[in-house]
């Protein structure tokens, strides 16, 4: 369980529950500085320069693009995930958590085929995936 963990705090701990074959994974991730950064380096496809040319926009773009990363991934090493509300908005704007239940299920061709073009388009290089290189590797060829 990860709450509030900020920026690759959450990767840290979704990764170590991935290698220790947690059952379940709770994460509430905070803040996403490392995305952040690397987008804010390079050009936004098309047409979501509109988009990101403001910098709050950018922002809570680059937290949803974080944050259904983590998903894809977690759902590429065999976990059934859920993106959900944990606690009302007005208590937090931060109140997503990602659920996870490991299945063991292999990743499907159309679920790498969209985490791989997500990464492609963005170009984005997550830290989890570089933590789970592995681990993603191997459930690419089952």
């Amino acid at each position: 369980m990860a709450l509030h963990a900020c920026d690759t705090a959450t990767d840290d701990a979704i990764a170590r529950a991935v290698r220790w074959s947690s059952p379940v994974v709770l994460a509430a991730p905070c803040c996403h500085h490392d995305l952040q950064g690397q987008l804010a380096r390079t050009e936004s496809p098309s047409p979501y320069g509109l988009v990101t040319r403001h910098g709050l926009l950018r922002e809570r773009l680059v937290d949803v693009l974080t944050d259904a990363l983590r998903a894809s991934t977690l759902r590429i090493v065999g976990y059934r995930v859920d993106a959900i509300e944990f606690v009302s908005d007005e208590h937090t704007p931060r109140n997503l958590l990602l659920r996870a239940v490991h299945t063991g299920a292999p990743a499907s061709v159309s679920d790498l085929a969209e985490h791989d073009e997500l990464l492609r388009q963005w170009g984005l290089h997550p830290v989890l995936e570089t933590m789970l290189a592995a681990e993603i590797a191997a459930a690419r060829v089952r």
